[in-house]
């Protein structure tokens, strides 16, 4: 299970700027020429939750100078695992963090990170004490690399299907949902995901029985606590125990 830290970034070190696209349609015209940029290193990123499993996927675009063995275009689709140990946030954040590792060497250049998950960019761009740190802290540690290498990186959160790049991103992720998928084994389990089961499953566990307290129900919301409180002070503890008998179907 994935263990969440009271931070994971020291207070001098600089966060990674977030572009969304919701900032006007001058802007967005301008974040969407840099998204489609052709000299620019892109990665795009998805993630999809189906059949009860959680997939990823990953689309990337590389400039001809810096392909490495003549390819420019690469696609990866991973399946971390079920529903009830994931979710679609987390995959996101995994989902750029290997996409950041699957990058050649390069100095001088742009890298555009598009992501169709809001809530995985902010996350990014000011993290807290929040699910997901570990690949936080990744795609931290590869961002501070290609700076050194004096390249310029841009997180930009762009509603998914509005570029190829992220169509063919959103189209591996439905490829790690599907029934055949096989969940990774090495992937860290979301720890607010693995800590909604518990509560789900304790609250089933404290569940009376069906049938039982049926009337009690009926009575309970037109007799707050308070007056609830007041009718049983009003009887001997034997009168008090049949009542409760009575309102609660058990003996």
């Amino acid at each position: 299970m994935e263990v969440i830290q009271p931070y994971i970034l020291a207070p001098w070190e600089a966060r990674l700027q977030v572009i969304l696209s919701s900032q006007g349609a001058e802007e967005e015209d301008k974040i969407k020429e840099l998204a489609k940029a052709g000299w620019a290193a892109r990665i795009a990123t998805s993630s999809s939750a189906r059949n009860d499993l959680v997939g990823m996927g990953v689309a990337i675009r590389i400039p001809i100078s810096v392909a490495r063995a003549g390819k420019i275009n690469e696609a990866f689709s991973v399946t971390p695992g079920t529903r009830e140990e994931h979710n679609p946030y987390a995959a996101e954040l995994a989902a750029i963090a290997h996409g950041l590792s699957c990058l050649p060497e390069m100095k001088h250049r742009a890298v555009v990170i598009l992501t169709s998950n809001r809530s995985a960019a902010q996350a990014i761009g000011n993290p807290r004490q929040q699910s997901g740190q570990s690949n936080i802290r990744r795609i931290y540690d590869a961002v501070g690399e290609f700076r050194e290498d004096g390249n310029i990186v841009n997180l930009i959160w762009l509603p998914s299907g509005e570029l190829k790049i992220q169509k063919i991103a959103k189209m591996s992720a439905h490829h790690a949902t599907e029934p055949y998928a096989t969940p990774r084994k090495e992937a860290i389990k979301a720890k607010t995901k693995i800590l909604s089961g518990i509560r789900t499953d304790m609250r089933n566990e404290r569940k009376l029985p069906d049938g039982v307290g049926r009337h009690s129900k009926k009575v309970d919301p037109a007799l707050p606590g308070k007056h609830t409180r007041l009718l049983y002070n009003q009887l001997s503890w034997k009168g008090a125990s049949v009542l409760a008998q009575l309102r609660t179907g058990m003996a």
